[in-house]
C-alpha cells in the first residue's frame, strides 16, 4: 500500500478524482514562456487530465506554462496550474499527448 494511500485511510480522506493517479518519480522541465531557459522538476503523480510535480519555487511558475518530459523538449504538454504549495504544484494537461 502507498504513502498516499495509508494516509487516506487514516485521514478518512475520500479520493474524488474521476481519472486514476499513477504514482512515479518522473524528472521533466517546465517551460515558463517560450524564450525562457527550463526549470528542473519531478513529477510525482499523473493521470489523464493532469499531474502533481516539485519544483524550487512554485511561486516562480505562471498559471500557463508548458511541461516537456526530456530535456530536448520532446514531448511537450500545455498545462495550467490549479493549485501550489510552497514545494509543490497541481497541473491539469490543456492538450492531448503522451505523458510517461
Amino acid at each position: 500500500m502507498s504513502r498516499q494511500s495509508e494516509s487516506k485511510e487514516l485521514t478518512g480522506e475520500i479520493d474524488n478524482r474521476r481519472h486514476k493517479r499513477t504514482n512515479l518519480h518522473y524528472p521533466a522541465w517546465v517551460m515558463a514562456e517560450a524564450d525562457s531557459p527550463p526549470c528542473n522538476c519531478m513529477l510525482w503523480d499523473v493521470s489523464e487530465t493532469g499531474g502533481r510535480l516539485t519544483i524550487e519555487k512554485t511561486s516562480d511558475i505562471p498559471e500557463l506554462f508548458v511541461l516537456v518530459f526530456s530535456k530536448d523538449g520532446d514531448h511537450p504538454r500545455k498545462c495550467q496550474t490549479v493549485w501550489r504549495n510552497e514545494l509543490e504544484l497541481g497541473l491539469k494537461f490543456l492538450d492531448q499527448g503522451a505523458t510517461p
